[in-house]
């Protein structure tokens, strides 16, 4: 940790979320209000949202410096996005990944910094349970069998993008040269001591999953 009061960022790629975004502002700016020993920073970054997001955003900021917009030029799909708002986070001693559809609930975030406090340069948030049934859960599980069995370096199948990782760690991911990236695959891959924090994935808070299946079959393909 670089200060007295640490930085820690959190990084959430958006697109096209009109409808769910003004509640997780809400969530968000009451968890940077409680302070949590921490300076907070939301990264969002638009990927060519074609509804209202980056309108949103740009409100959003405007009432609250503690709001940040990257608007990538058209949609590069969820991994690009992430990348992006990972290297605009440059400074943060701390950097929290997580989907803007409010499945991974903000509250879960400062057990994930207790944890990195706690030693933990990578943090994963473990799901005990999760929303998704039918088709969707039967491909992850498919998917995170296979994956387990071809792989090196295994994901650990009850987690996802929603984590944090310390600076060396996001140092260490900014050097892997992947233009088709694998969040959770990389993740594994660049070590440091690791912990999990269990949580409950909850529904969207608004609005239709963005994430067709058929991007999620080509995201697997990329893991």
């Amino acid at each position: 940790m670089t200060a007295s009061v640490p930085v820690v960022a959190l990084v959430i790629p958006v697109f096209n979320e009109a409808a769910v975004l003004p509640e997780l502002f809400a969530r968000l700016a009451a968890l940077f209000d409680g302070g949590h020993g921490c300076a907070w920073r939301a990264v969002l970054v638009d990927d060519g949202s074609r509804d209202q997001s980056a309108d949103l955003i740009r409100a959003q900021i405007a009432r609250d410096p503690r709001f940040e917009l990257v608007e990538l030029s058209r949609n590069f799909g969820f991994q690009a996005a992430l990348s992006a708002g990972l290297a605009h986070a440059r400074g943060a001693d701390a950097i929290v990944t997580m989907d803007a559809d409010l499945q991974d609930p903000p509250e879960v975030i400062p057990a994930l910094v207790a944890a990195w406090r706690e030693g933990a340069e990578v943090v994963r948030a473990t799901r005990r349970t999760r929303a998704e049934t039918g088709l969707r859960r039967m491909g992850f599980d498919f998917f995170h069998v296979i994956f387990g069995q071809l792989s090196d370096y295994p994901v650990e199948p009850n987690s996802g993008t929603f984590g944090l990782l310390g600076r060396a760690a996001v140092d260490a991911f900014h050097q892997l040269p992947e233009r088709n990236r694998f969040f959770p695959g990389l993740r594994a891959w660049i070590g440091f001591p690791t912990a999990d924090v269990p949580y409950d994935r909850q529904e969207r808070a608004a609005g239709k999953p963005q994430q067709t299946f058929r991007r999620l079959v080509r995201y697997a393909l990329d893991g």
